[in-house]
């Protein structure tokens, strides 16, 4: 399973583009919402923006506002995927053993 950190500066969001929404639960209560749209759109290819021992940083994609073709929209976030590579090493050496270590 791919995990994603997404972070989104919310003084970027065009206040007109807010939608309010409000809905009652099953217990009664009255919940009001304030809603921002968004797109994610990702990169053709995810671009590697930071490395550690055991882990690497990519950046895969970014956040905009959801509007028409020819709208300006804001870019309000970039979508950032987090690889621990100690792990992916270590699924690699156990499938170069040949599988001799299946227990079933």
């Amino acid at each position: 399973m791919q995990k994603f950190s997404i972070a989104i500066d919310v003084t970027k969001i065009q206040k007109d583009r807010l939608r309010k929404n409000s809905f009652t639960t099953k217990d009664g209560k009255e919940v009001n919402q304030t809603l921002c749209d968004v797109v994610a759109i990702p990169l053709k290819e995810r671009k590697l923006i930071k490395e550690g021992d055991t882990w690497k940083m990519y950046k895969s994609g970014f956040l905009a506002e959801k509007g028409k073709k020819e709208e300006n929209t804001n870019t309000l976030g970039d979508i950032m995927e987090f690889e621990n590579t100690q792990q992916v090493e270590q699924s690699n050496n156990q499938s170069e053993d040949g599988g001799d270590n299946i227990p079933f």
